[in-house]
């Protein structure tokens, strides 16, 4: 009985992501063979700017990108429109430029991306 709970423990805290400091505290110590891999959509840090850019047509250019953060802030209509992107070799990191919205007004044309490598970007999709 215990050696299921001790895996259903697990489990759900694999799922919130918190699976270590949870079963630290319990005093528990899993070996790697009771640890389930993590799901595969599951993924316990968010991508950066550049992250999300690479993944997109044209490096990103002429998309809204928003942070996670300011959409649980209540700031829906704030997004960065990038213009200008220079990625580094290993497509992670760089630079980008763009035009900053601010609740729905420009406050910033064609500034430099503050906090780009932060993990916390999310891209808008353009209205079809």
């Amino acid at each position: 009985f215990f050696l299921f709970l001790r895996r259903m423990v697990a489990i759900m805290a694999l799922a919130r992501g918190s699976a270590t400091g949870l079963l630290r505290r319990l005093g528990w110590r899993l070996s790697s063979q009771e640890i389930p891999p993590r799901p595969q959509g599951l993924s316990k840090r968010g991508r950066n700017l550049f992250e999300l850019a690479a993944l997109l047509p044209k490096g990103g250019l002429g998309v809204r990108f928003v942070r996670k953060s300011w959409l649980r802030n209540g700031y829906d209509d704030s997004h960065w429109t990038v213009e200008r992107i220079r990625f580094e070799p290993d497509g992670r990191h760089g630079d980008a430029w763009g035009t900053f919205t601010f609740k729905g007004e420009v406050k910033k044309a064609m500034g430099r991306v503050r906090g780009a490598q932060k993990r916390d970007w999310r891209y808008v999709p353009a209205a079809q």
